[in-house]
């Protein structure tokens, strides 16, 4: 029989998960601290940052694609940089450029949104893998000082997932906007060049 093998740290995934708003607060019966100068009034940490080992198939598949399609999108730009590159050189900057502006626009805008659906399930998903407590314990003399009512373990500090969610990073899409804009413009240059070496 075959011995079974840990999975190593190379498995663990770094992932930003998103959290229920946790203030900072110390709550623990007994433990008083001197608090900064700064009152915190509203708010509170809403991410968190965590190397997760043993996450499902589901979670890892969403967040690779995520990166996936990043990369797809960066790889794409590079192309019609390289291409516009080429076409200064050879002095020809509208040459056929139009149309590989306006697909980049329309691959980014895409993948935009594509890779934040993506992520933010994937994410989602580390979350609630990562913090979801199904049961808890603590001594009675931590647990005689807390209220009757208190059930959640972020009043003793531990966060929690946040609900489902999914934000866009506006970038992408201005970005987008942009280069749609740059395919035009480089179309109403192709004519112009054209009608240029029709009259020579």
């Amino acid at each position: 029989m075959a011995a079974l093998v840990e999975p190593g740290p190379w498995l663990a995934r770094l992932v930003e998960v998103p959290l229920a708003v946790h203030t900072p607060d110390v709550r623990i019966p007994g433990v008083v601290i001197e608090k900064p100068s700064a009152v915190i009034v509203a708010g509170g940490v809403d991410r968190a940052t965590l190397t997760i080992h043993g996450l499902s198939w589901e979670a890892r598949s969403l967040l690779s694609l995520e990166i996936i399609l990043q990369v797809g999108a960066v790889v794409f730009l590079a192309w019609v940089i390289r291409r516009l590159a080429r076409n200064i050189q050879a002095g020809e900057p509208f040459a056929r450029l139009s149309r590989p502006l306006v697909q980049a626009a329309a691959v980014l805008f895409g993948g935009g949104f594509l890779w934040s659906i993506a992520g933010g399930i994937g994410a989602y998903l580390a979350g609630r893998e990562a913090l979801e407590i199904h049961g808890w314990s603590a001594p009675d003399s931590v647990v005689g000082g807390l209220a009757d009512s208190t059930t959640a373990l972020s009043y003793l500090g531990w966060p929690e997932p946040a609900d489902w969610s999914v934000s866009f990073t506006l970038l992408p899409f201005a970005v987008a906007i942009v280069l749609a804009l740059l395919g035009l413009a480089f179309r109403t240059g192709e004519r112009l060049q054209a009608d240029t070496e029709g009259l020579i």
